[in-house]
């Protein structure tokens, strides 16, 4: 008999199976190990990172993606135990940015308004966690801050945090503080520039080339605080602030708004919140020129037109976005329109009945929610007029009431026949909100009665209680940017579904970051609107990724 002299091994196998096998790797920094192996390996690899974004991407405007809690992309997702609550990461308001096979979050704040100023590091590879125990001059415990990525060092500013406990009635404390965290070293440093920004909280941030672009944001200027619609630069190279010189046309302002990085000359802002009863739906371009510290050039604005708006989340703002390829992803909790075309006729009279509910000006549980926690808003401002804001190139106006864009912005119920005057009652709010609520006392027993007789009529069985909340889940809205730098537009597609029977429930204040083939969904708040008890687990990190495919 012959006698075999070699064995057989890995390398023996075609490449469609060799890939198969490295499908199975976390693509982080087992693929990278991987494709050091050798040259073959090498280009192995590379194929296998390239398909694993592309069906990521597929999934994401087809669908189905799939969500756990610690397994890795490209497996199937485990049922969430409560062994994955664990409350170390359980906070909404922090920021977090991505370095490596590593992702960062620091800060934040809990229920209790209670902040935070440590730093996070989630192992991707391993799906691992553990706080990083730094030194130097530590930032103060806050929310509502910028973090970004430079070379090995993280970038921290701003931020908000509750007021003292005496004396009483006090606004919450903005910062102006700049931070720079060397990952390498594990230190953090403390800067102050001149000519910065004024202590900010809720704004954005992108990085292009060395300069830090900043939007937004809700800026405090002498005893007061409101929104705003400056931009500052910060050149990390030369160490200085400055402010660029903008169009005539600009957005309103606002604060808890999304900002999308396209390339180094654009940038794209989304939604945000201006005040109370000010949201905006609207999205806007900015165009940086090549140079982009040069102090005579002009920074323009444009309004994109916005199609496929029947597709877009109710709510944007305090809803995680990130850019997927040519698409923005939001996962915001499901409009209840989607599902009504698989509900009986007595949840749809219910549903219906709590959407007339709002016609009074009450704002909703989850706006609410979500405003509560940030810093105290200023009284309503007087109805803007209806053309565009314009200002001259000194510089953008701040702290003003300016015009939404959006069709969709709500009007103060202050406002009558465009003026807002002052009560000369000092208990005119208190007794508005007690008429209120004895309004909403009556619409109920109406609405009830009105849904009783209904019932009787269809025969309808099993209808849900009154004091029953609605399902809700989380859902993902996606935004095509095709058109944005040859057309203007931008258009709401139908999202991608979940597959499965198990969906993820909806947060507000949260982090979504783009990981390779995947998104990672970190902290968060739960809705008020939410039918989810308080004892079911609440995972504190989601991993969204597309389905493994099969053998070749």
């Amino acid at each position: 008999l012959p006698r075999f002299t070699e064995m057989a091994s890995i390398n023996d196998l075609p490449d469609s199976i060799l890939e198969f096998i490295l499908y199975h790797v976390s693509p982080y920094r087992d693929i990278k190990s991987c494709s050091l192996v050798c040259s073959r390996w090498h280009e192995c690899c590379r194929h296998v990172k390239e398909k694993i974004t592309q069906l990521f991407v597929d999934a994401i405007v087809t669908g189905p993606v799939c969500f756990s809690s610690s397994s890795n992309c490209t497996t199937d997702p485990p049922v969430l135990s409560s062994s994955s609550t664990t409350s170390n990461m359980s906070r909404f308001s922090h920021c977090a940015c991505m370095h490596g096979s590593s992702m960062y979050v620091f800060g934040g704040c809990t229920l209790t308004h209670t902040t935070f100023n440590d730093l996070w590091k989630i192992n991707l590879t391993s799906r691992s966690r553990e706080r990083v125990v730094t030194t130097g001059s530590y930032p103060t415990p806050k929310s509502h801050a910028v973090m970004i990525v430079w070379n090995d060092s993280l970038l921290l500013f701003g931020g908000w945090s509750t007021p003292y406990v005496y004396p009483l009635h006090q606004q919450g404390i903005l910062f102006d503080e700049f931070h720079r965290y060397d990952i390498k070293l594990n230190t953090w440093t403390s800067f102050v520039y001149s000519d910065g920004p004024p202590a900010t909280a809720g704004h954005s941030a992108t990085l292009h080339g060395d300069v830090v672009v900043i939007f937004g944001g809700l800026q405090k200027r002498g005893d007061s605080s409101g929104s705003t619609n400056d931009i500052y630069c910060l050149d990390i190279i030369n160490e200085a602030w400055f402010r660029p010189r903008i169009s005539e046309i600009i957005p309103a302002p606002r604060y808890g708004h999304s900002q999308i990085k396209l390339d180094d000359r654009h940038v794209i802002i989304i939604s945000g919140c201006g005040g109370y009863n000010q949201l905006h739906n609207d999205i806007w371009l900015l165009t940086i020129p090549e140079n982009i510290c040069a102090p005579r050039e002009v920074w323009t604005w444009k309004l994109l037109t916005i199609e496929g708006t029947n597709f877009m989340p109710k709510q944007v703002w305090c809803n995680p976005t990130c850019r997927v390829a040519d698409n923005v992803v939001v996962l915001a909790r499901r409009n209840e329109s989607e599902s009504e075309g698989r509900m009986g006729l007595a949840q749809m009279l219910f549903r219906s009945g709590r959407q007339n509910s709002q016609r009074f000006g009450v704002p909703s549980a989850p706006l609410a929610a979500a405003v509560r926690p940030a810093v105290e808003q200023p009284p309503p401002p007087p109805p803007p007029p209806p053309e565009p804001v314009r200002t001259n190139f000194a510089g953008s106006s701040s702290g003003q009431s300016t015009p939404s864009f959006s069709k969709y912005r709500e009007e103060s119920p202050g406002h009558v026949a465009g003026h807002h005057r002052p009560s000369v009652r000092p208990n005119a709010s208190s007794n508005r909100e007690r008429r209120l609520s004895m309004l909403s006392k009556y619409e109920d027993r109406l609405r009830a009665a009105m849904l009783k007789e209904q019932i009787s009529k269809s025969g309808v069985v099993g209808a849900p209680r009154l004091d029953q909340k609605p399902a809700c889940s989380q859902a993902v809205y996606v935004l095509q940017l095709q058109k944005v730098l040859s057309d203007g537009i931008v258009t709401w597609v139908p999202g991608p579904s979940w597959q499965g029977s198990v969906v993820p429930h909806p947060r507000l204040l949260c982090s979504l970051m783009l990981g390779h083939g995947e998104l990672v969904l970190c902290g968060g708040k739960r809705t008020e609107e939410c039918d989810c008890s308080a004892a079911e687990p609440w995972p504190p990190i989601l991993y969204i990724y597309a389905p493994r495919i099969g053998p070749p």
